[in-house]
């Protein structure tokens, strides 16, 4: 294998990934804690649903907070089977919750397929 600098290169390889999962950790419970302190609730729409690797699948959901629309996703929901060959899942709606301070930080709650009222 190949040295850089005296050190086998799957040293700094091993270095870079573990920075990138010390920084994705962070910034996860970042966006959590500024969700919980700064929480507010609304309407989010399904809009898409698709694989994401062999057997995972990602969910795209939209919402809005003044007038803006953001989309988001999650990867957490293993709910809707065979939405992505039917499209059924398409349009359904679910309780969002987002940061007052800012709004692209999001968590949809699958546990709450009703919406707020407005």
């Amino acid at each position: 294998m190949k040295a850089i600098f005296g050190k086998p290169l799957w040293v700094y390889v091993s270095i870079g990934l573990a920075i990138y999962f010390v920084y994705d950790l962070v910034t996860s419970r970042m966006r959590k804690s500024d969700i919980d302190e700064n929480m507010a609730i609304t309407c989010g729409t399904i809009v898409s649903h698709d694989r994401s690797g062999h057997s995972g699948t990602v969910t795209r959901y939209e919402y809005w907070v003044d007038d803006r629309a953001y989309i988001s996703m999650s990867n957490d929901d293993k709910r809707f089977g065979n939405c992505i060959q039917s499209k059924a899942c398409i349009g359904l709606k679910f309780t969002v919750e987002y940061s007052d301070v800012n709004p692209s930080n999001s968590r949809i709650l699958w546990s709450k397929p009703d919406c707020p009222a407005k």
